[in-house]
C-alpha cells in the first residue's frame, strides 16, 4: 500500500518539473584541494557527478560527486561523465601516462575498464544495469565504440564501414548514442543487439550526445550553411533542429535529455557568450539562467524531476532546480488529493 501511495505521489509530482518556467541555481565548489569544478550529470536521486581540477602549475583532476545534503566527496580517477540511480559513476582514470574507462562504484571504488589492447579511452555513459559505453583507441590509431558489463565484459561495437566511433550515452534499454566516422562525423544509435544505425545530419557534420528511455536522441549537427545547431531525434520524425534563443542564435549544443522529453544544452550569441538552455517537448526554448557574478553558462544533463547541472563560465559547477509555476503546484495538489481520496476509500 505505502509503496502504490508512493508511485502515485512521484506521479503527481512530475508535472511540476515538466512545467516549470523558472529555475533556482546552486553553485557546486570543487572538493578539497582544487579550484574548479565541472558537473556533467544528475541521477533521480539528485546525486550529480563530474569532477574538480586545477589548470596550473599542471592539469590535476578528480572525479567528484555532489550530494543532496549539500557534502561533497572525491571518488578518484580524473573525469567523471554520468552517474546512474544507485550512485555508480563512469569516468576517465590516468594510468601510465594514458587515459583508461573507468566505473566507481560507492562500495567497490574505482575499475578499470579498459581492454589489454588498448592504450586509452573513456567511458561516457552508464544506465541503470550498471553498462558502460565509451571509446578506446588502439595502436592502429582508430577509436571503437565499446559497452562493457559485468555478466559480459568489454564488447566492441560496430561502426560499418567506418573507421572511428564514439559511444557517448546509453539507455535503459541498452541502447547507444554516439557517432562514427571517416574524418566526419555522422551522429548514430546502436541498438541493444549491437547494431550500428547513423541518424542522419542537418546538412553538415553530426554527433550525438544524449538518449532516453524512449530512442529520442540529442546532439549537434552543421547545417548547409555550417552553423552548428542543437538537434533532437527520434525513429518517427527523423532530426530536426531546436530553436536557438533570441539574440543567442550563432551555434548550439544539446547535451542531454531525460525520459520527459526535456533537453539540455547550450546556445551561443555573436560573440561568443554562452547561455544554458532547456528545450520542453513542445519545442519551447528557454535560458535557465547565469548567477550573479558570472556571465555565461552551458548544461550537460537532466533528471527526470527536471534538476539541470552544467557549468558556469567561472570554471564552476552548477545546479539549477526547477520552480513550479501555479499549474504546476495546483497539479501537484489535484494529485495528492487523489492519493489522499483513494486512501479514505480503501480504508472503508
Amino acid at each position: 500500500m505505502k509503496k502504490g501511495l508512493l508511485a502515485l505521489c512521484l506521479v503527481a509530482l512530475q508535472p511540476c518539473a515538466a512545467e516549470a518556467a523558472t529555475y533556482t541555481s546552486t553553485i557546486l565548489n570543487p572538493v578539497s584541494s582544487y579550484a574548479k569544478s565541472n558537473a556533467r550529470s544528475i541521477n533521480r536521486s539528485g546525486v550529480v557527478a563530474g569532477y574538480s581540477y586545477n589548470i596550473t602549475p599542471t592539469w590535476q583532476a578528480t572525479g567528484a560527486v555532489w550530494y543532496t545534503d549539500g557534502s561533497k566527496a572525491s571518488i578518484g580517477g580524473d573525469t567523471a561523465a554520468a552517474i546512474n540511480s544507485s550512485g555508480q559513476v563512469a569516468g576517465s582514470i590516468v594510468g601510465a601516462g594514458y587515459y583508461k574507462p573507468f566505473m566507481w562504484d560507492p562500495s567497490t571504488g574505482i575499475r578499470n575498464l579498459a581492454p589489454s589492447n588498448s592504450y586509452t579511452g573513456h567511458a561516457n555513459g552508464i544506465n541503470n544495469s550498471g553498462k558502460v559505453t565509451g571509446e578506446c583507441y588502439y595502436n592502429n590509431g582508430y577509436n571503437s565504440a565499446f559497452v562493457w558489463s559485468a555478466t559480459n565484459g568489454f564488447t566492441v561495437l560496430g561502426k560499418l564501414s567506418y573507421q572511428m566511433a564514439e559511444g557517448n550515452a546509453i539507455n535503459n534499454t541498452g541502447q547507444v548514442a554516439g557517432s562514427v566516422s571517416n574524418g566526419t562525423n555522422l551522429a548514430c544509435i546502436w541498438g541493444a543487439n549491437g547494431t550500428c544505425t547513423t541518424i542522419g545530419t542537418l546538412g553538415g557534420e553530426s554527433r550525438a550526445w544524449g538518449i532516453n528511455d524512449g530512442g529520442q536522441v540529442v546532439g549537434r549537427s552543421k547545417d548547409a550553411s555550417g552553423k552548428m545547431c542543437p538537434f533532437i531525434w527520434d525513429s518517427a520524425k527523423g532530426m530536426q533542429a531546436l530553436p536557438f534563443l533570441t539574440d543567442y542564435d550563432r551555434d548550439g549544443e544539446a547535451w542531454g535529455i531525460n525520459n520527459l522529453g526535456y533537453a539540455v544544452g547550450w546556445c551561443s550569441n555573436s560573440v561568443g557568450g554562452l547561455r544554458a538552455t532547456i528545450w520542453a517537448p513542445d519545442g519551447t526554448v528557454t535560458d535557465l539562467g547565469v548567477p550573479s557574478g558570472s556571465s555565461g553558462c552551458q548544461a550537460y544533463g537532466i533528471n527526470d524531476l527536471g534538476q539541470v547541472v552544467g557549468q558556469v563560465n567561472s570554471n564552476l559547477g552548477i545546479q539549477w532546480n526547477p520552480v513550479p509555476e501555479p499549474s504546476g503546484l495546483l497539479s501537484l495538489l489535484l494529485g495528492l488529493g487523489s492519493v489522499f481520496g483513494y486512501r479514505k476509500m480503501r480504508s472503508r
